[in-house]
């Protein structure tokens, strides 16, 4: 369901689907809802460079060395990289010291 949601060959889900989305991520439904009329308003005009570069491009690569992009992303992941951070500032205040 959620590769044919983010598919934009699909219509934008439907409300029921949005609702049944909304019950299982614990996202507000109104945040999916405004996504979801941003989705069926159209390709906003700062992106129509990139999807044409999309379109073209043989090879796409994403670099950041230390965010997990997209699906990565679960909650354990969240919460070990925020601790992290907080672990990173607490040692630069012991060193400022």
């Amino acid at each position: 369901m959620v590769t044919r949601a983010e598919n934009a060959s699909h219509p934008v889900p439907t409300d029921a689907v949005l609702a049944a989305w909304a019950g299982v991520t614990g996202c507000p439904l109104d945040r999916l809802a405004e996504l979801a009329e941003q989705a069926r308003s159209g390709v906003p005009d700062w992106f129509i460079p990139w999807r044409a570069a999309e379109t073209t491009a043989t090879l796409l690569r994403y670099w950041q060395p230390y965010i997990v992009p997209g699906m990565g992303q679960t909650a354990a992941y969240m919460r070990a990289l925020f601790a992290e951070e907080i672990h990173l500032q607490r040692q630069r205040r012991f060193e400022l010291r």
